[in-house]
């Protein structure tokens, strides 16, 4: 699971993260790890390669916009050790995102040389419309670079663009993407928060990491069948969970049980103490034994501007379960 609430967490990385952060790699981890040659290239981001004029350089189907960089030194060994972070990345494949099409702006292209055979190559691309991580690796029937799975990086994002504006420093496109909320700033502002909702909610079961899935729309479709509001003392308790500590959430897989969750409560509230500023929050909860919290904030404009997808702690679920219930009017819990 991801790390709660954003931000690239400073907890161990577990064995699991590993492992799917291997499966991922498709057996490219090592031409990362050890690469001798590593490039920076700026992608178009709405210019295919098969509407791409003739003679235009591309990496795999996408055009490549200026020339690469070649990186040494501390920026090289910096790029490695970033995308080899297990932490970096939600690692399970969760499945397409409704943020629209995949549009990396970057790609690192790593190459392994050997002496006895071709060289291993393997292509990141990064794409902060959705804030996802491709892959391209070569096929061995025909050397094509082909797309060979997409991860999510919400909660890296930031430090993904600082990486990426490291390598770039002066292109006009990349400095004008902008870094989003953290989980520090997310915890600060739900600390100051003093007016929640709850409701009850009946939405269909989803898949878990959906907050990082969906936009505003898809979130506002839910059917919501009672809407009350929280007491200063009660929103004071729920803003303190929903605004996780470093070890808030539980890092661990859900349970087969759990593959698919059904949240019945939503809680929602204007982030902050300045309401002008027009910045709301959702919080999905399943108060089952899936114990999940779908988080997602959002700009006055209503655009999603940071999302999460965490498992909660027992005692966490309890807490939560016994405000809520009450609040509602839910006989006997959740």
């Amino acid at each position: 699971m991801p790390s709660a609430l954003g931000g690239s967490s400073n907890r161990p990385p577990s064995l699991e993260d590993m492992e799917r952060r291997l499966d991922f790699f498709q057996g490219q981890f090592e031409t990362v790890e050890k690469a001798d040659h590593i490039e920076a290239m700026l992608l178009e981001i709405d210019k295919p390669v098969h509407t791409a004029p003739a003679g235009a350089h591309a990496v795999g189907d996408y055009v490549i916009r200026g020339k690469p960089l070649i990186l040494d030194g501390e920026l090289k060994e910096e790029v490695q050790t970033t995308f080899l972070d297990p932490r970096i990345a939600h690692w399970d494949d969760w499945g397409t995102k409704l943020c629209g099409a995949f549009r990396p702006a970057v790609a690192f292209r790593f190459t392994r040389a050997h002496k006895d055979k071709p060289s291993d190559v393997a292509v990141l691309l990064l794409c902060f419309g959705c804030n996802d991580l491709g892959l391209l690796v070569e096929q061995s029937s025909s050397n094509d670079l082909v797309r060979t799975g997409v991860r999510t990086v919400d909660m890296s994002r930031n430090r993904l663009l600082r990486l990426v504006k490291d390598v770039f420093p002066t292109d006009a496109l990349i400095s004008s993407i902008k870094e989003r909320p953290d989980r520090e700033g997310i915890r600060r502002s739900l600390a100051a928060t003093r007016a929640m909702t709850a409701s009850l909610a009946t939405m269909g079961a989803r898949h878990p990491e959906v907050a990082n899935n969906l936009l505003r729309g898809a979130l506002a479709a839910s059917s919501i069948t009672k809407t009350v509001g929280l007491s200063p003392q009660d929103a004071s308790q729920v803003a303190e969970i929903l605004a996780l500590p470093e070890d808030g959430g539980v890092a661990e897989r859900r349970d087969e049980k759990c593959h698919y969750i059904q949240p019945t409560v939503r809680v929602t509230g204007l982030l902050g103490d300045q309401p002008d500023a027009g910045r709301t929050f959702t919080a999905d909860l399943d108060l089952t034994a899936c114990r999940s919290l779908d988080f997602a904030q959002f700009d006055a404009e209503g655009a999603r501007i940071y999302s999460d997808s965490v498992v909660l702690r027992a005692e966490q679920t309890a807490t939560l379960s016994k405000i809520l219930a009450i609040t509602l009017g839910v006989d006997g819990g959740f």
